[in-house]
């Protein structure tokens, strides 16, 4: 009886040491799962807030272009000479010196979208695909006329470009120190949402579309019309 009840907790030591064994080893597992998810997480949100990080800088930057401000003279032989209470200088948006400012502008804003919006919140990409249509409708109407005033009509649409940057430097750096680790597809009813209601923003009241509608045929008529309301 000694001997059977002294095997008993023989084998009842060595189910608990296998017990044990096993408890310990999915304990282990469980733990070391559970320390690679997180390290995996930490290290998946360095990564992609560096990349937003990154992309958030270098679109700012390139915004600020818009904010180079150039002084006009209305009286310059080389501007269209207005009434002479309109005499004095004007600034205008350095990125309207000339055709090529211009295109250079369109250029690296539309490069910058199509490569850091994948890393853009909706309004930020919404912000920059407005001026990127923005530049393409100014184009269009700069393209009617055989010899253009860059920079007078420069002065006049200066509210357009100025409003602009100031908000989305404003957006830029809200989303900079709020630290923001997600990303979003640009499809949707968000993003249809986003960039209709900027468009309606900014479009529908701005000085390039009162010219484009005002049916002036020359730039003369343009330019008188700049004159007398800038």
């Amino acid at each position: 009886m000694k001997e059977v009840i002294k095997q008993f907790f023989e084998d009842f030591d060595t189910i608990n040491i296998i017990i044990g064994a096993i408890f310990g080893g999915i304990v282990t597992y469980i733990t070391t799962a559970i320390k690679d998810r997180r390290d995996r997480r930490v290290e998946y949100e360095k990564t992609i807030g560096s990349k937003i990080a990154d992309s958030l800088y270098t679109i700012r930057e390139i915004t600020q272009q818009a904010n180079v401000q150039e002084i006009y003279d209305l009286e310059d032989e080389n501007g269209i000479k207005g009434d002479v209470s309109l005499s004095g200088h004007k600034i205008y948006p350095a990125i309207l010196n000339d055709g090529e400012s211009i295109l250079d502008f369109f250029t690296i804003i539309n490069e910058s979208r199509i490569k850091h919006e994948i890393y853009l919140s909706y309004k930020l990409s919404a912000y920059l695909l407005y001026m990127t249509n923005y530049v393409i409708e100014l184009s269009k109407f700069i393209g009617q006329f055989d010899s253009v005033d860059y920079k007078l009509l420069g002065v006049f649409i200066m509210p357009d470009i100025r409003m602009w940057q100031r908000d989305i430097d404003k957006k830029i750096v809200k989303e900079i120190n709020k630290n923001n680790l997600k990303l979003v597809s640009k499809t949707g009813f968000v993003w249809e949402n986003s960039k209709k209601r900027i468009n309606d923003k900014y479009w529908n009241k701005s000085k390039l579309k009162e010219l484009i509608e005002s049916d002036l045929s020359t730039f003369d008529e343009v330019a008188e019309y700049c004159l007398t309301k800038a």
